[in-house]
């Protein structure tokens, strides 16, 4: 239903059952965390599965590094303010995010040295009432770490 809940009463007692779920029509601005979950059910028993989902906004960014270089393909992508990674960068320099926030920062990292790490700063635009589906799309350059100003080495560092 529309509050995610669903009642299946075809699992068979006693034996591994799979429970998928098709994201078909799921709106864009949902992500399943989780689309499968085994269970062995007894019989006459009621199984509540869970299925963790992220709620944010898709971004696709397309960035370079600021001599026109791009990024080094499966570069690890990391959300500065929380510091947990979020992606790789994908083939054409691209990121492809899901963002809570409006604005942010990410620091790509393809080493441990300054120079093979930079940041991408993004602020999404405005959404229109109502729209809730679709992928911003921003071109956004990756700033050398070095360029960020005098930032430690131990401050860019979690």
């Amino acid at each position: 239903d529309s509050r995610g809940y669903a009642v299946l009463n075809s699992l068979t007692p006693y034996q591994m059952n799979n429970v998928d779920i098709d994201p078909n029509g799921m709106p864009d601005d949902v992500e399943l965390k989780v689309s499968s979950r085994s269970v062995v059910p007894r019989a006459g028993a009621v199984v509540m599965l869970d299925y963790p989902t992220l709620r944010a906004r898709p971004v696709l960014i397309n960035s370079r590094l600021v001599n026109g270089d791009r990024l080094p393909f499966a570069a690890t992508a990391i959300d500065v303010q929380t510091g947990e990674t979020i992606r790789a960068v994908g083939q054409g320099s691209r990121l492809v995010i899901r963002s809570e926030k409006d604005q942010g920062t990410i620091r790509v990292e393809w080493g441990k040295e300054r120079d093979q790490q930079c940041q991408v700063d993004y602020q999404l635009p405005e959404r229109p009432a109502g729209k809730n589906s679709g992928y911003d799309l921003l071109e956004l350059p990756c700033r050398p770490v070095s360029a960020l100003g005098k930032r430690s080495a131990q401050e860019l560092q979690f």
